[in-house]
C-alpha cells in the first residue's frame, strides 16, 4: 500500500437546533437558548486508501460520547473508521447524556443530529471520491493564553490564606501556539476542504445564552468567504485543556480582587462584543489564506494507517465505577508526514511538547474525542492542584485521583 495514492470525500451539514434548548458547558447556566448567534455544523473528510476509509467527522458541540458514535455507525450502510471529535463550544445542546450538571440532555436534538450526520455521511461514501493533493502549512497564533497560576489567595476554609492554582491568565507559562492548516485539493488543483488544527477553549461568546460555533465558525466562515465556495472546514481541537482565549483585565470584580489581592492580570468576565471580535480576528489572521490560493500541494499518496486503542481508566485514576471505563484513542498517521493523536479527554498544552518528543514533530494532538472522561493534567501538574486536577470532577459526574506514574503510563501506551 506503500505509495500508493489516497482519495477524499468532504462534506458538511447544519446540525442548529430549530428550537430553544438547554445549552450544555456551564453548570451555572440555567433555562433555555434565546436565540442563535451563530450556526452549528458538522463538517466531514473522509480519506480512502484501498479498503480503508476513514471518516473525520467534527461536530459544532462540547463533547461527543459514546452514544453518539454508536447511533450514526448504526445507520451507516457502509463500513468505515469512523472517528468523531467536538470543536468544544460551550454554546451547543447537549450530546452526551452523562453529565448532567453541565447542560440538560434532549433527546429529540440528539436524534435530529444523528439523522443529519449519518444521512451526510451515507450520501458521501455512495460518492467517487476524488484523488487528491495536500498542502500543510503552519503559523502561529497567540490568542490564547495559559489559565492555572500559582499565587496567594484568600480562601473561604483553612487555610484561609496561602498559595494555591487559581484560574487566571499566565503569561510566564509557555504553551505551544501553533496552527496547523491542511488544504485539500482535488486532481485539477481546486482546494475541496480544509482542516486545521489549534488549541484554545472556546468560552467567550459575548451571547452565552445563545447558540454559537464561537471562533470555529468564525474561521469557517472567513475560509468560505475568501475562496467564495461553499467548503468543508473540519477543525480539529488541540491540546486546550489548560488554555483559555487571552482577553484579560486588570480591573476584575471585587469577589476575584479580594480572592488574589497580590495577582495583577485576570480574565475579562463578560466578554465585549468587541474583544469578541477582536480575539475572533486574530485566529482567522493567522490562517495562511494566500498559501492557501497558490496550491503548491503535494500528491496525497503513503500509507494511510489508523490505530485505534485504549486506556483504562483505572491506570490513570483511582475512584468509584472506573474499572469498567476507557480512554479512547485513535493515532491516523501518513508515512512521515503527519500523525494526529485523538484523545478521549482535555489534555493540557503541556502534551503537545510531550508527544512530538515521543512521536516526531510533525505529530498533531486532538482532544474531544469519542467519549471524554475529563481533564488529562500533567503529572507534575497534580501537587499545584487546581481545576483541571480536581475542580472539574463534580461536574463531570466523577471522583478519583490521579495515580502516580500515569503520565508514564499513557505514553509508554502511546509509544508502542
Amino acid at each position: 500500500m506503500s505509495g500508493s495514492p489516497i482519495s477524499i470525500l468532504a462534506g458538511h451539514c447544519d446540525i442548529t437546533p430549530d428550537a430553544p434548548l438547554p445549552l450544555f458547558g456551564d453548570r451555572h447556566r440555567r433555562g433555555l437558548s434565546q436565540g442563535v448567534h451563530s450556526n452549528l455544523e458538522c463538517n466531514v473528510l473522509i480519506l480512502v486508501q484501498g479498503d480503508l476509509r476513514v471518516v473525520i467527522l467534527q461536530l459544532d458541540t462540547l463533547f461527543p460520547s459514546q452514544q453518539i458514535h454508536s447511533a450514526i455507525s448504526s445507520r451507516l450502510t457502509s463500513h468505515c473508521n469512523l472517528v468523531i471529535t467536538a470543536s468544544h463550544t460551550h454554546f451547543a445542546p447537549a450530546l452526551a447524556p452523562n453529565k448532567p450538571l453541565l447542560g440538560e440532555f434532549r433527546e429529540s436534538y440528539f436524534q435530529f443530529v444523528v439523522d443529519r450526520v449519518s444521512n451526510l455521511v451515507n450520501c458521501l461514501l455512495n460518492e467517487t471520491p476524488e484523488s487528491a493533493r495536500m498542502l500543510r502549512l503552519k503559523s502561529d497564533c497567540a490568542a490564547g493564553v495559559f489559565r492555572r497560576k500559582r499565587t496567594l489567595s484568600v480562601n473561604k476554609s483553612p487555610p484561609f490564606i496561602g498559595r494555591s492554582t487559581g484560574f487566571l491568565p499566565n503569561l510566564d507559562e509557555k504553551i505551544d501556539q501553533s496552527l496547523t492548516t491542511f488544504g485539500l485539493f482535488d486532481s485539477a488543483g481546486i482546494l475541496s476542504a480544509v482542516m486545521w488544527n489549534w488549541a484554545c477553549h472556546p468560552t467567550v461568546s459575548p451571547s452565552a445564552n445563545h447558540v454559537s460555533s464561537e471562533y470555529i465558525g468564525f474561521v469557517r466562515n472567513r475560509i468560505r468567504d475568501r475562496f467564495q465556495r461553499d467548503l468543508p472546514v473540519v477543525f480539529l481541537p488541540g491540546a486546550m485543556g489548560d488554555v483559555r482565549p487571552k482577553i484579560v483585565t486588570s480591573h476584575p470584580s471585587l469577589l476575584w480582587r479580594i480572592r488574589y489581592p497580590l495577582n495583577k492580570s485576570f480574565f475579562a468576565v463578560p466578554t465585549t462584543p468587541e474583544q469578541y471580535s477582536s480575539f475572533c480576528n486574530e485566529i482567522a489572521d493567522s490562517i495562511p489564506l494566500d498559501e492557501l490560493s497558490a496550491d503548491p500541494a503535494d500528491p496525497l499518496e503513503g500509507k494511510l494507517d489508523l490505530q485505534r486503542f485504549s486506556c483504562p481508566l483505572g491506570q490513570i485514576l483511582n475512584g468509584r465505577e472506573l474499572e469498567e471505563k476507557f480512554i479512547p484513542i485513535v493515532i491516523l498517521s501518513l508515512d512521515d508526514r503527519f500523525r494526529i493523536v485523538f484523545l478521549g479527554a482535555e489534555p493540557s498544552n503541556l502534551y503537545v511538547r510531550k508527544l512530538r518528543n515521543l512521536l516526531g514533530n510533525n505529530t498533531l494532538v486532538v482532544g474531544y474525542f469519542e467519549e471524554v472522561y475529563g481533564y488529562l493534567p500533567t503529572e507534575n501538574q497534580l501537587p499545584e492542584g487546581g481545576y483541571e486536577v480536581k475542580g472539574f470532577q463534580n461536574s463531570f459526574n466523577m471522583d478519583g485521583d490521579f495515580l502516580p506514574g500515569f503520565e508514564e503510563a499513557l505514553l509508554e501506551m502511546l509509544a508502542h
